[in-house]
């Protein structure tokens, strides 16, 4: 949600309130929220259409922008791929 306009008004909020942010990047579930061009990452929905821009916005707004990537957890990867070890 963090690239919609809602995501950006709750942004706007943390920073009056002097929260930081984190972007999931990939959760542990597997799901990659932004575009990203390889074949274990299909026919998923992206949250974060233009990270570019998201960082930019994130800082106009005086936030620093730290991206979370879930590397040894990935759900989606067992349960699409159950022979991998």
């Amino acid at each position: 949600m963090a690239g919609s306009d809602h995501g950006m008004r709750i942004i706007r909020h943390w920073r009056e309130v002097g929260a930081t942010r984190s972007c999931r990047i990939k959760d542990s579930d597997g799901i990659v929220n932004i575009a990203f061009d390889h074949p274990l990452a299909t026919g998923q929905r992206h949250y974060i259409p233009d990270l570019p821009k998201f960082v930019h916005f994130l800082h106009s707004q005086n936030m620093h922008a730290i991206a979370r990537i879930a590397i040894f957890r990935d759900e989606h990867l067992v349960t699409s791929h159950p022979s991998w070890p």
